[in-house]
């Protein structure tokens, strides 16, 4: 499927002259990087970046499997594997924490300082793996793009802030016990979720495009290396 047809679909979802089920219909097989020019598009057509994450929810049902397939074709070494890698390592600690923000819905669970010390460690492992992303693959697809790359990483930056912020408000939370015990399971389980979505659009998308348009990677390489890479560790039980 042609870019221009795969807009035509995307704005038939959005605008409700099409379903849901025939636009993935209509999406099945469609090249991830149609997809990636389609809603540079639609946003040089005015569509906001809401309009574009409403639009995005398509891709959790559509885009399943491209990571691996992603994985697949790249050689080992490639400079966007640690990242996938790190995405599952985010995947297995987001399934911890989904564990323990159902314990706190009892009373009588209390957090012991070593499994809070973890988490507070693994949040702050996934800041540096977002600080890698964005000043390696950020910067050069800026460079390689220009502006043709802003909507999507523009997104994808403000939800690295809403990371932080919620990093912070819950190590606060953490400092304070459980004594805002519902406050605090709001806010892992906001974190749960938003991370849940954004690591799949970055699997699913963001990194496919990283892959296909980044041709030199030596200094990439070099750079990702002088930051470092995350070593998370598991949550005690």
């Amino acid at each position: 499927m042609e870019v221009d047809d795969v807009i035509d679909v995307l704005k038939g979802y959005h605008f409700n002259v099409i379903t849901k089920e025939d636009a993935l219909e209509a999406l099945e097989g469609v090249p991830t990087i149609n997809l990636y020019l389609a809603e540079i598009e639609l946003m040089a057509d005015g569509l906001k970046e809401a309009d574009i994450k409403e639009i995005g929810k398509l891709y959790v049902e559509l885009l399943q499997g491209e990571s691996k397939k992603l994985q697949e074709q790249l050689e080992e070494g490639h400079p966007v594997l640690p990242f996938i890698k790190e995405h599952e390592k985010i995947g297995e600690f987001l399934s911890s924490l989904d564990k323990i923000s159902s314990s706190l819905r009892s009373k009588a669970y209390f957090m012991e300082d070593k499994v809070i010390c973890t988490v507070i460690d693994n949040l702050y492992q996934i800041t540096l793996h977002i600080n890698r992303e964005e000043q390696t693959l950020f910067v050069e697809l800026r460079r390689v793009l220009g502006n043709e790359m802003e909507g999507r990483l523009n997104m994808l930056a403000k939800e690295h802030n809403d990371f932080v912020e919620r990093r912070d408000r819950l190590e606060e939370l953490f400092d304070n016990g459980t004594e805002n015990r519902y406050q605090l399971i709001r806010e892992l389980n906001a974190l749960i979720y938003s991370l849940h979505h954004h690591k799949f659009i970055e699997d699913h998308l963001f990194y496919p495009v990283a892959a296909h348009y980044i041709k030199y990677w030596d200094d990439l390489k070099k750079k990702a290396d002088d930051i470092g890479y995350c070593e998370f560790i598991p949550i005690p039980s």
